[in-house]
Formats: structure tokens, sequence, C-alpha cells
């Protein structure tokens, strides 16, 4: 009878003739020897087996049926069984140690444990990956508000150069630019009395050679000024406008200061009646946010570069600054194109991720060596670039 009963007790447990031979170290084909009785387990087996599924040896023989008439007229898919380890006394005599008395797990399903979690790992992996390609998404509509401005380069700060005496951000060097087809990249900060005036930096130190901020100085203080030892004065914003004409696409920079949002209202009343192609960046969100709030016809990006590396001088990085740099602020902004630091970008896997996902516009900045702009136009739509003269528009 160990036939039968050793059958249905291996059906109760819910373990295959492979399993139970697994824990026994002996074949399945040993098994089903076992159960059709072609052979004779070993009394140490019987021990075994009778603790394992909690009965006696008696039992497990099938000596004593009329204690359990049930189990002998059991068939194979009907099995009425009392818990394990109630069904008769623990078999006593050598033998292995003690197992436990409870129902052993499956060992398909321990098999299957380390499946199931790296499945789940996977699946949270796999929702977090799509979180971060939806943050980094531009606006739907970036390229056909950038498609003015992409295959183009931009003169930075105007076509200056220093051995001619033109300046940076001056008239005479953006009048070059236009007068050689280039769009051109420029600067804006607000004085106290409300001007808008063409500068780069903060201070007014190293361009003016005096103390002091841009946006700390009415117009009239900043006219005493003169840019890098020439003739050349800060100019407005408007006596840009009034060069360009439209003629050039332009790039404006907005400078971040406290009172960006009277800087914003200013730039847009200024060109509100402008009919040339014009975008605007910033390397701050907010003003980028504001643009998208209050002007979001007009294209918008978001500069920005990798600061402990490229030109921001940074020696460490804020939770915020860091963000910035990778470009998790899209979700807030929606920027139409990102301009970013061409040297650092192949190291920075957020620009790619919206470069192959979402065919984000990118604009390089600042190209300053003529044999490294391949570099830019493996990786960018658009290159701003100083200190050399290529073609004003960009060959594929």
């Amino acid at each position: 009878m160990i036939g039968n009963r050793l059958y249905l007790l291996r059906k109760a447990a819910g373990l295959s003739q492979a399993e139970l031979g697994d824990m026994l170290s002996v074949s399945h084909h040993t098994i089903s020897a076992y159960e059709k009785e072609k052979s004779d387990p070993s009394d140490a087996t019987k021990v075994w087996l009778a603790r394992f599924f909690g009965v006696s040896v008696d039992y497990l023989m099938g000596l004593s049926d009329e204690r359990y008439p049930g189990y002998a007229a059991a068939s194979s898919d009907v099995l009425l069984l009392p818990p394990y380890g109630a069904i008769m006394e623990p078999a006593q005599g050598a033998g292995p140690p003690p197992l436990p008395q409870t129902l052993p797990q499956n060992p398909s399903e321990k098999r299957s444990l380390p499946m199931k979690a790296l499945l789940i790992l996977l699946l949270v992996l796999a929702v977090l990956f799509l979180l971060l390609l939806l943050l980094l998404r531009p606006d739907p509509s970036a390229r056909k508000k950038m498609a003015p401005f992409v295959g183009r380069r931009y003169a930075h700060r105007g076509l200056h150069c220093a051995q001619d005496g033109i300046p940076e951000n001056s008239l005479p060097a953006f009048r070059r630019a236009v007068e050689a087809g280039y769009g051109i990249e420029l600067d804006l900060h607000l004085t106290t009395d409300g001007r808008l005036v063409v500068f780069h930096d903060d201070t007014l130190d190293r361009v003016c050679g005096v103390t002091g901020r841009v946006d700390e100085k009415s117009y009239a203080e900043l006219q005493q000024l003169r840019l890098l030892g020439t003739e050349e004065r800060i100019p407005l914003f408007s006596e840009v406008l009034d060069i360009v004409a439209g003629k050039i696409p332009m790039i404006v920079e907005v400078k971040y200061q406290k009172n960006y949002p009277a800087l914003c209202e200013k730039m847009m009343s200024q060109l509100r009646d402008y009919t040339g192609p014009y975008c605007v960046e910033s390397f701050h969100p907010q003003v980028i946010l504001w643009m998208k709030n209050h002007a979001p016809a007009v294209a918008r990006g978001l500069l920005s570069d990798r600061y402990t590396e490229g030109e921001g001088n940074m020696t460490r990085l804020t939770p915020a600054t860091w963000a910035s740099q990778q470009l998790l602020f899209n979700w807030l902004t929606a920027p139409d194109f990102i301009a970013y630091n061409y040297l650092t970008a192949p190291r920075t896997r957020t620009l790619s991720l919206i470069r192959k996902v979402w065919h984000a516009p990118c604009v390089a900045w600042t190209v300053r060596d003529e044999s490294k702009e391949p570099l830019a136009l493996a990786r960018f739509d658009a290159v701003i670039f100083e200190r050399y003269r290529p073609a004003p528009r960009i060959t594929p």
C-alpha cells in the first residue's frame, strides 16, 4: 500500500515526482517505482517520508487501514486528509532530525521568487524611466516654432573682434553680423530706471573696468562707461532692434535678476511690434516659466551646462542647479529648445534622451575653434560661435 499512500500524500503536498525526488536526492523514476510498488524504500527513507508528511511509518506502509479507511479508497482527484501532523503520532526510532510539521513550500514556488522579484524590479525601473521621459519632454510644438532658427550660425554677442576695436555686445558688432548674414546672440539687463541694455556680465569689472552690478545702475550712469577700452558705449536693446530690423534671426538671453518679471515685461513690450524672427533663452527656469505663461507663442529655450565642469566656475552643485543641468525642469517650463555647452553635452545623458526620444531642437554654445565645430554639429541643430568666420548657414 505504500504506492497508493505515497501518491496521495505527495499530491496533497503539491509535489511532483521530480520535486520529491530532489528532496531525497533520487530520480523521479525512483519515486515512480515506489508509487507503483516496483521498489521498496529503505528503512531510513521510510522514516524520512513518514516524518516529512507527518504520519507514522505504519500508516505510510499501509498498515491499520481500518483506522483511516478514506485513504485506501481515495482517488487521485479527490483526497480528504486531516491536517498535516495530525494524521498519526510521529514515527519513533532512528533517522534524520525531525522536520517541521507543516506543509513544505513547493520548490517550484521557491524557484519562482527570484524571478518575481526581478520582474517587479524591471517594472519599477520601466515606470521610473517613463517618468523621466515625461520630465524631460519639451513643448509639443517645439520643432515648428524653432524652424526659423535651426540650421544657422549665430555670432556670439555680435561679430566682435578685439583686434579691430569692435567690442562684444556693441552696435558695430551687431551691424557686422547683420552684414555678414549671421544670426546674433545677445544679452539683456534692466537698469534701475527701467531701460533695457545689451550687456553680458552681471558686473561691470571685466568689460568696463569699474566695480558694480549692471542692474544697480541707471542708464545715465552706464552711458558714462566704455566697452573694453574703446569709444563704444553699452547699447539699448531698442538700438539693436533698429540695426537688425528683421534681417536675421536673434537669440535673446535674459540675464537673471531679482526683478526678472519686469525685465521680461519690458522686453516683450519692445518686441510686440517687431516683425523679425527671435527666440528667448535663459539659464534660470523661472524666466522660461514666465515666457511660457505670458508669451507662449514665442520660442523659449533653457540654457544649461555641467556647471562644475564647464564655464560656470562652480565648485559644488545645489539640488536645484543639479536638476537644471540635467534638464529636469522641462516638465515645468516646456522649453522649445535646449542651449547647452557643446563640450560638456556628451556627458549629459538626459540631453541625449531629449534628442533621441523627443527630437527637441538644440543649440550649441559657444564654439570658439572652427576645428571643433563638427563636434557641435554632431549633436546640435544650430551653433553659437565667435573668433572665426564660418558660413552663415549649416549645410547637411
